[in-house]
């Protein structure tokens, strides 16, 4: 959803009609399938405004964000084990 939505609208109750999720970047509305997924997830976490749907999203999004940090410093930190382990002359050297 690229449109700004009125700070109101976050708090009122209820699922906002498809018609309000206009990209203005594409153009285009938000397809039936994922209209209905969001619908799905509204209703399974038993969301009642936007506000906490949107809090939802923004969970999702930094944990999400946080797997692939954590995933990024694993392999990392693993590739300094391997290259230390055949190259002990780097040793105590910043990578």
């Amino acid at each position: 959803m690229n449109t700004w939505i009125h700070i109101k609208s976050l708090t009122k109750k209820g699922y906002l009609p498809p018609t309000l999720f206009e990209s203005t970047l594409t153009g285009s509305g938000i397809t039936d399938e994922d209209y209905r997924h969001a619908q799905t997830v509204w209703n399974y976490f038993n969301l009642k405004n936007m506000g906490e749907y949107h809090d939802f999203f923004v969970k999702c999004d930094v944990l999400q964000l946080a797997d692939v940090f954590e995933n990024y410093a694993s392999i990392i930190m693993a590739w300094i084990v391997c290259t230390s382990s055949r190259h002990p002359e780097l040793h105590g050297k910043a990578v």
